[in-house]
């Protein structure tokens, strides 16, 4: 995770009510905030999230899988996760 994105992917849910699972709402929940905010649908277990994100910004994400029957349960929360600064320079150590 960067100030500016993050780098999402997850594991597929074990039970999909026998048919395959068609894609993945994703959702974002800042810190102390009660509601969770729909940012991305994917059709793979893999997303980027570019979306409303700030130094200092505590984050948690999770998904809803989606097939022909509907949306599934939610996955459980990824946990807070701190939005920080990209590297400010590139660091190469040479052997000397």
């Amino acid at each position: 995770m960067t100030d500016d994105l993050v780098a999402l992917t997850w594991a597929a849910p074990v039970h999909s009510g026998g048919k395959p699972v068609t894609g993945y709402q994703v959702q974002m929940r800042k810190k102390g905030q009660p509601d969770w905010k729909d940012v991305t649908y994917s059709r793979n277990n893999k997303a980027v999230i570019k979306d409303d994100l700030e130094v200092d910004d505590e984050v948690e994400f999770r998904v809803i899988p989606e097939n022909e029957a509907g949306r599934g349960m939610p996955s459980p929360s990824s946990g807070l996760i701190k939005v920080r600064e990209p590297p400010s320079e590139f660091q190469y150590f040479a052997n000397d």
